[in-house]
């Protein structure tokens, strides 16, 4: 396209300026055709999310929610399209996308991505592909599974979980946790968290931190062990920055409280299997924190299923000289997330043959008809008449003979002598006997 301040130059060369007029308006004609033709820029869809459920309501303290979606989309939705789904803030290390395929032939219908998962809520973003342009009635699920929060999600108390689509509607459902929270404080305590979204699947090096307290104090001294259990494939990560040692305290909400970060006189021994700490004495109301991390030695990648996670620990804790032994465990579960999506082809255009319309048929010209002349009759040949020798008493009236083909001319002529020679015989037959 021409810049507004280029013009366009007109040939003053005899006949071609005003062929030159006339093709401007139908340049400027063909650019709004071009222009018009141009696709649309992607719309932000209306109520394409029907229904938000979770389940389970009565999750126990450390399990996981799972949010299933159910959405449709009007005929007519374009590739780039898109709708959202803001998750409830009480979610937490949610995955980070996935693919909403066509189960019947394996064609994407949309993808998804999940941003913001913490610690605002969760936007689930789904953009739709060219397979809404070539199919109608586009419709279909997802799910996320994944954790919650449970400090801000008691036990025993109703907790609305509220989602909401970009066009404001909302959809909530009361989930009603199981399990104390926090933990009986007189009891070691032990989970597991992320170290990021991707939750091993394409980066498994530190991919998970375990979390093992002692019970509050006081206590003389205490031992914490974490050991791998058996068949679990993951190792701990030994290195300086993977292995942490806490002095804290739970607030009344049930959040750890860092005070220190214990880096002196504690001993502690480091294995891919085992992780063992000496704790020295602890005051009232305050516990030790073991925390390390965990590495698989390949990643899951990105379509393997969801796994499952588990870690065993033993503390003891001794108080004048009487050891108590305790046993913790935890597990963690890979978030996880799918869909799906299936619409009814579109039939494709079929251009009918164009008909030619049948020609008119060519007039004729009647052929002219042909006169047949008669053949141009000889001009009539006058016979001669031939007298005959005149006698006495013989009459001298001769016929005369007219006719077109002389060879009926002669015949005629020949029986008219011949006739006249019978009469003269005749008549001269008569006379003689008549004079006798």
């Amino acid at each position: 396209m021409r810049p507004e301040s280029e013009s366009v130059r007109l040939t003053s060369r005899p006949g071609t300026r005003l062929l030159t007029l006339l093709a401007v308006p139908a340049l400027l004609a063909g650019a709004a055709v071009i222009a018009t033709a141009a696709p649309a820029n992607a719309a932000v869809v209306s109520g394409a999310v029907q229904n938000v459920v979770i389940t389970p309501t009565n999750p126990a303290q450390g399990s996981q929610l799972r949010t299933d979606i159910t959405w449709c989309v009007p005929n007519g939705s374009r590739a780039g399209d898109t709708f959202t789904l803001q998750l409830d803030p009480h979610m937490r290390r949610l995955p980070e996308g996935f693919r909403l395929d066509d189960p019947k032939t394996g064609v994407e219908v949309a993808s998804a991505a999940i941003t913001g998962t913490t610690p605002d809520a969760a936007i689930v973003t789904f953009t739709l592909t060219a397979y809404a342009e070539s199919h109608t009635g586009v419709c279909g699920t997802a799910f996320v599974s994944a954790d919650f929060d449970g400090i801000s999600t008691p036990s025993g108390q109703p907790t609305p979980f509220t989602s909401v689509t970009n066009d404001g509607k909302t959809f909530t459902t009361v989930i009603t946790p199981t399990g104390p929270v926090p933990a009986d404080l007189s009891q070691p305590s032990k989970y597991g968290t992320w170290t990021n979204d991707d939750q091993g699947q394409t980066d498994p090096t530190d991919f998970i931190e375990w979390n093992i307290d002692t019970p509050n104090g006081a206590f003389d001294s205490a031992t914490t062990v974490d050991s791998v259990p058996a068949g679990e494939g993951w190792t701990f990560d030994c290195s300086a920055d993977s292995v942490h040692l806490y002095d804290g305290f739970v607030d009344a909400q049930g959040d750890y409280e860092q005070t220190a970060e214990l880096t002196g006189p504690v001993p502690y021994t480091c294995s891919d299997d085992q992780v063992s700490v000496d704790w020295p004495a602890q005051q009232a109301g305050e516990r030790f924190r073991l925390r390390v991390s965990a590495s698989m030695p390949t990643p899951f990648g990105s379509d393997a299923a969801p796994a499952t996670f588990s870690n065993d620990a033993a503390v003891t804790t001794t108080t004048a000289d009487v050891p108590t032994a305790f046993e913790t465990s935890a597990s963690l579960t890979q978030a996880t997330s799918g869909g799906e999506g299936a619409g009814t082809a579109i039939p494709p255009v079929t251009t009918p043959p164009t008909e030619q319309p049948t020609p008119a048929p060519t007039p004729t010209t009647p052929p002219t008809p042909v006169v047949v002349q008669p053949a141009a009759s000889a001009a009539p040949v006058a016979a001669t008449p031939i007298a005959a020798t005149p006698r006495a008493g013989d009459s001298t009236e001769a016929l005369a003979y007219t006719g077109s083909d002389d060879t009926v001319g002669l015949w005629a002529g020949g029986g008219m002598l011949a006739l006249g020679l019978v009469l003269a015989l005749l008549t001269r037959r008569r006379r003689t006997t008549t004079g006798s």
